[in-house]
C-alpha cells in the first residue's frame, strides 16, 4: 500500500488509527504479538487540512515504551514535529514511506526485538 493513501484516504487513516497492528501490516510493518501498539492522532499545525497530519504509533513490551511517526508531506508542522526537518511536500514522496520503516525498525530495537 502507498503511504500517500494514509492522508488522502480517511479509510486508510481510520484503520490505522483502530487497527494499527493490521494497518501497519499493510506497510510492510509486522509487529510481533509481544508488543502492544497504539495510535496517537494530533495535528502538527491548527490550520492543518486532514483531522490528524500526525500519527503516532506507540509501543510497549514489558513495561517499556518506544515509538515511531507517520507525518502528512501536506504538513510542514507535522514533518518539523516529527523528523526535527521538512523531507518533502510530494505525497508520493518515497522518503516517507523509508523512514516509516526506518523509525520503525529502530523502535522494535529499542524494546528487545530485532527486525
Amino acid at each position: 500500500m502507498e503511504l500517500a493513501k494514509v492522508w488522502t484516504d480517511k479509510d486508510v487513516r481510520q484503520r490505522l488509527r483502530d487497527d494499527p497492528r493490521d494497518g501497519l501490516l499493510g506497510f510492510g510493518i509486522d509487529l510481533p504479538a509481544s508488543i502492544k501498539v497504539k495510535t496517537i492522532p494530533s495535528k502538527g499545525s491548527p490550520a492543518d487540512v486532514e483531522d490528524a497530519s500526525l500519527l503516532q504509533f506507540l509501543m510497549e513490551r514489558d513495561g517499556r515504551f518506544a515509538y515511531f511517526f507517520a507525518a502528512s508531506p501536506r504538513s510542514p508542522c507535522a514533518q518539523q514535529a516529527a523528523f526535527g526537518r521538512i523531507l518533502s511536500r510530494e505525497m508520493d514522496a518515497p522518503v516517507f514511506a523509508e523512514r516509516l520503516r526506518k523509525d520503525a525498525e529502530a523502535a522494535l530495537r529499542e524494546l528487545g526485538i530485532q527486525p
